[in-house]
């Protein structure tokens, strides 16, 4: 399954950006993440709250995420940063 960030400002066309797609799970207990994931994690480890609180995750079926829930739903997978 795809995901892919929402910042505020942007549009559901925006979603198909690079910059937007926080990566992809796969069957093998996989997450590979994309340029997104680089963009989540700086605003995470800056405390940039009063945008964080304003970011959607939304997975390519349109299914709508908090930070938390997408967190939750990705925490048992291997992390593998693409470079």
């Amino acid at each position: 399954m795809d995901y892919f960030i929402k910042l505020p400002g942007d549009t559901n066309k925006d979603l198909e950006n690079d910059a937007n797609f926080l990566g992809n799970d796969n069957q093998f207990g996989i997450f590979w993440t994309g340029t997104g994931w680089n963009i989540l994690s700086k605003m995470i480890l800056e405390g940039k709250e009063d945008i964080l609180v304003h970011i959607e995750i939304i997975n390519e079926k349109g299914k709508s995420y908090s930070i938390t829930q997408f967190l939750d739903i990705i925490r048992n997978l291997q992390i593998r940063i693409q470079k």
